[in-house]
């Protein structure tokens, strides 16, 4: 008995073991497998761009094409197409199809019966018309005598000049309100500035922002193509433009050793050309770099005082 336990254990390490050793497999692969992507394009007389993205010997692979219209995107694993971005444009079309043709059936199917009966007359409607108006009703003028009506006359002037004095009051009270407001507000902005400038100042803050400088660039580095190949054939239409324009790519002329390729036309309006470039990007390298920002403790000194500003 004692010794089918303990091989019913056996095999539970073993399975046990088993899956971690998949586990640690799987994420290995996933950290130190880089993710390669290649893009190649031309502009002559239309646009057309090609890219894909694969990861593991290309088990996993993503292509894209587009030539002026709306892109085309290809998921593969094994070789074998899983997904295809214009197929799922067609299904909510076929769907939206069927279910116009289902509303318009159930609208043939019902049919509301049409009202020919026409309603009668009302005859206490005729009869209020052949009535004659009423003098004590409220629609009647009373004719007043002229005392009353200068009374009436004074006590409406009145009225207009206080409901004059009255709107004057109320803007004038208004603009006041506003100016207190613009007052409140510009004092809050200027606190708000003044403690910004504050955490600007810190010495932590300019500690982490030398730190992500210096991780920015490393990831950027990291990103960025190895290798690319750029022609160009620009023109402004202008010899004047075209020739800064030209200056000011020259600039980079020794960080691309030879692989940027410019030829100016002095003369034409023009922009064509061809690109081509390839990169990878390793998962460790990006999670290490993160790791270092998360983990310093300027950063996190510079965090704290920006959220309790």
């Amino acid at each position: 008995m004692l010794h089918i336990i303990l091989l019913i254990f056996k095999i539970i390490g073993v399975v046990l073991l088993c899956l971690l050793g998949l586990l640690l497999l799987v994420t290995a692969l996933i950290l130190l497998v880089p993710v390669r992507y290649h893009a190649k394009g031309e502009k002559y007389q239309q646009l057309h761009v090609r890219g894909s993205v694969s990861w593991l010997l290309h088990l996993v692979h993503l292509s894209a094409d587009y030539q002026g219209q709306e892109p085309l995107l290809i998921l593969r694993i094994l070789g074998i197409p899983l997904w295809r971005s214009d197929r799922e444009d067609t299904k909510p079309a076929k769907s939206e199809r069927k279910k116009a043709e289902n509303r318009k059936k159930k609208a043939g199917e019902r049919k509301e019966p049409e009202q020919d009966e026409k309603t009668p007359p009302d005859p206490q409607g005729a009869e209020a018309q052949k009535k004659p108006p009423d003098p004590s009703g409220p629609d009647s003028v009373r004719k007043l005598p002229a005392g009353e009506k200068g009374k009436e006359q004074k006590t409406s002037l009145w009225e207009k000049t206080k409901a004059f004095f009255q709107k004057i009051r109320n803007a004038v009270l208004r603009f006041w309100n506003q100016l207190k407001e613009f007052r409140d507000s510009a004092v809050r902005i200027r606190d708000r500035i003044s403690r910004y400038l504050e955490w600007l100042r810190m010495e932590e803050t300019a500690l982490a922002f030398r730190t992500g400088k210096q991780s920015v660039g490393k990831l950027l580095r990291h990103i960025a193509p190895g290798k690319f190949d750029v022609y160009l054939r620009i023109g402004t239409g202008d010899p004047a433009s075209t020739g800064q324009l030209l200056g000011a790519a020259a600039l980079f002329y020794p960080a691309t050793k030879g692989q940027l390729r410019i030829t100016p036309e002095f003369q034409e309006k023009i922009l064509e050309g061809r690109f081509s470039l390839k990169g990878r990007i390793v998962c460790l390298c990006l999670l290490t770099e993160l790791w270092k920002l998360y983990r310093d403790q300027n950063v996190r000194t510079a965090y704290q005082a920006w959220r309790s500003l």
